[in-house]
Formats: structure tokens, C-alpha cells, sequence
């Protein structure tokens, strides 16, 4: 196997799937890591890969050199909110790729890939169309909602602050453990045929859950009744954007049009093949969220050690 370039190496994704990379054996002199801010990079990581170097998604010259040298690419989308920006800086990348010799992109996409009526997703769908237009070999991962990013659906819900939870919406939801979705990935990636070539892979949880359901998880947990309440989308752009910004909450009003349709409650066996086993429940990770348990102790421990991340990440 070649060598595999990782870009969102310091990202709650992308360090995952760098662990679970060298978990199954990758040899780090074969992994090169491409990041916006090399001194930013975890001083853990640079003990194990050796290999960091300097790629802006806005300048296409610094992707060029980091990606040299490499086979394939792990293209973890851009978090830049505004569309266009944020296709022009994946058109970078792909065309970077292409120039040095990179074979194969395998791209992080979402589920909501398809929601015209959502902005912010539709960058995805123009990427994907930039990766099947190319002379290159890709992979598509349409990826559901983390199962950690519940609060962000629940009015960005905190459980020292809220006592009503408010949204515009309800629906099911698929949520995936992002240990589960960064296992998974980094199968794709060592995959030594050629079964993921120019294919769209979808990796979701098995089981949706509307936010009803969610909400009433969360009060068992916290052992407390909350209330959910359904507003219209202004009302909840309004409330909400008294304590985040405005724009965000634009977003996530767009995002639940997609949950009340039914956009995310789709469902996929291909992340439960590729692990071997059921994956986690989406109560268990509300549970150690919530919890302070031992493992969430862990599992403080390991992020520190590999994740410098963005609240959006890549999911919107």
C-alpha cells in the first residue's frame, strides 16, 4: 500500500481515523499529514507520524506540496460555512491531488448531500460531482450525524442550563458513534481491493430516533423531565440567536427542514458490515455524555491527546 495523506488529522473525525489507522497496522512512515497549522498539531501525534506538513485549502500551491509523494487522499471537508468558499477550497484540493500523482480521493460527505433546500450541504454534492468529473479514482462517504452532536438538534442543549428544549421540527434521526464512523472509515481506506472504487458508500447508525425520543433519553439520564416545544422556523432562528450567532442558527433551522422530511432517518447495514459488530447505541453515547463515568474520563484523556476540533467539524 501506498502512502495515505490525511488531511483534518487534529479534527474529532480525523484523529480517529489516524488512530484506528495505526491500530490495524499502517506503518506511520506511510502517513503524511496535511493540516492548515502544522504548530498546532499534538505533540502525541508527531511522536507517532513523523510526516506533517503544511496544506491550506484556500492555497492550492501548499496542497500541492503537502500532498506529494502520496497514493491516496482522506479529504475531510472543509468547515468553511459559506457554499461557494467552501467548494472552491475542495476544487483545490481534488485539482492538487490530480496534479501530484495522488490516485485515489476518498471524501467525507454527508447523508444530507442531496437537500437542495439546505445550503450549507449542497458544497457536498458539488464536491462529489467534482470527484466523478475527475480522472481520479474516489470513494464518496455519505456519512450521518454524529451521535455527539445530539445537543446542536436539541436547541443546543446544555444540562446545567436548559429546562425547555425548542426546536422547529421533529423527525428520525440515524446517529453514528464517531469512534464507529472513524473505524469504519479507516477500513475504506486500507481496503486492498478495489470494491469502494468509484463508489458511494453510505454510514449511518442502524436504528433513527426523533428528537422526541432523544429528549425523553436525555430526561431519563438526567433523571429530570424536560419539555420539548416545536416553534416556527423564525421564532427559533429569533430565541435562539439571543445566544448563538444568528447565521448558525439560520443553519440549523435548514438542517431540521431536512429532519422533518425524513432526510436523515435513512438507514444503512454498510456500517455495521465493516465493523463486524452492531455499532453503538446512540443511548449509550447520551449516556456517557451525560454521565461522568470513568470512560468519559478515557476518552477526555485520548482527545486531548489527538483533537483540537471544531464544534461544526464536518457535518454541516
Amino acid at each position: 500500500m501506498g502512502k495515505i495523506v490525511l488531511t483534518g488529522s487534529t479534527g474529532a473525525l480525523g484523529s480517529r481515523v489516524l488512530r484506528f489507522l495505526l491500530k490495524f497496522g499502517v506503518d506511520p512512515k506511510n502517513v503524511i499529514i496535511s493540516v492548515y497549522n502544522p504548530n498546532g498539531v499534538d505533540s502525541q501525534i508527531e511522536k507517532i507520524v513523523f510526516d506533517v506538513r503544511h496544506g491550506d485549502y484556500k492555497n492550492k500551491e501548499t496542497l500541492e506540496k503537502a500532498f506529494q509523494g502520496g497514493e491516496m487522499l482522506f479529504l475531510i471537508s472543509s468547515i468553511t460555512v459559506n457554499k461557494e468558499q467552501r467548494i472552491e477550497e475542495h476544487r483545490n484540493a481534488i485539482d492538487a491531488a490530480r496534479n501530484v500523482g495522488i490516485r485515489h480521493i476518498c471524501y467525507t460527505s454527508t447523508i444530507l448531500a442531496d437537500a437542495v433546500d439546505v445550503d450549507i450541504m449542497n458544497a457536498h454534492l458539488h464536491t462529489e460531482n467534482l470527484l466523478k468529473s475527475s480522472s481520479l479514482k474516489y470513494t464518496i462517504i455519505r456519512e450521518g450525524f454524529y451521535s455527539e452532536v445530539f445537543p446542536l438538534f436539541l436547541g443546543h442543549f446544555d444540562a446545567k442550563t436548559t429546562n425547555e428544549i425548542v426546536i422547529p421540527a421533529d423527525g428520525g434521526i440515524c446517529f453514528v458513534s464517531r469512534d464507529d464512523l472513524a473505524e469504519a472509515t479507516a477500513k475504506i481506506l486500507i481496503e486492498t481491493t478495489d470494491i469502494y472504487d468509484n463508489q458511494t458508500v453510505v454510514l449511518t447508525g442502524s436504528k433513527a430516533y426523533t428528537l422526541r425520543e432523544t429528549a425523553s433519553i436525555v430526561s431519563n439520564v438526567l433523571n429530570r423531565h424536560i419539555p420539548i416545544k416545536i416553534v416556527s422556523f423564525e421564532e427559533y432562528v429569533v430565541q435562539h440567536s439571543k445566544t448563538h450567532n444568528e447565521v448558525w442558527m439560520k443553519i440549523w433551522a435548514e438542517i431540521h427542514l431536512a429532519v422533518q422530511r425524513g432526510d436523515l432517518a435513512q438507514s444503512d447495514m454498510t456500517l455495521e458490515r465493516l465493523l463486524g459488530r452492531s455499532p453503538k447505541s446512540f443511548e449509550e453515547t447520551v449516556r456517557e455524555m451525560l454521565t461522568n463515568t470513568e470512560k468519559d474520563k478515557e476518552e477526555t484523556q485520548i482527545n486531548n491527546r489527538y483533537v483540537h476540533a471544531s464544534t461544526i467539524d464536518n457535518k454541516a
